[in-house]
């Protein structure tokens, strides 16, 4: 009996991922640009999206237009390409880490006005996608 309430004490301060989630960034990162539908269950919805609209007048400017889970899911706006996609472009992806639980990844084409930035974050175990921003111009 001891035993039993020992652990049922120690139990909750025990910290375990939640099924599919992948808690070192490189490992998530990897499966979110290789899997369509994990990209789907790690993204927090709305999604935030801003891009820049070249044709407004008087000059370009930075437009909010979030994506909702439909939207992502019927692939009218894309969100992350896959390596091929990256490959193909070329991208180049850099990753920063401006805290433990964010990380920012950053796919740029060099010589071009193309950035696409995508911004993580660790919410309790699973690395989650919040804000995509298209900055190319």
């Amino acid at each position: 009996m001891r035993w039993f309430f020992l652990l049922f004490c120690i139990a909750p301060g025990l910290s375990t991922a939640a099924p599919g989630c992948i808690q070192a960034f490189d490992g998530f990162l990897a499966r979110f640009e290789a899997n369509r539908a994990f990209q789907e269950e790690n993204i927090i919805y709305p999604l935030k999206r801003s891009f820049v609209d070249a044709g407004a007048d008087p000059e370009p400017k930075v437009v909010d237009k979030p994506l909702s889970k439909s939207d992502v899911k019927e692939g009218a706006a894309p969100v992350f390409p896959s390596k091929a996609d990256q490959t193909k472009v070329p991208f180049e992806e850099v990753i920063k880490t401006p805290a433990l639980d964010r990380r920012t990844v950053q796919l740029q084409k060099p010589d071009t006005g193309n950035l696409l930035i995508y911004r993580f974050q660790k919410i309790g175990e699973c690395w989650k996608l919040v804000e995509f921003e298209d900055a190319s111009i």
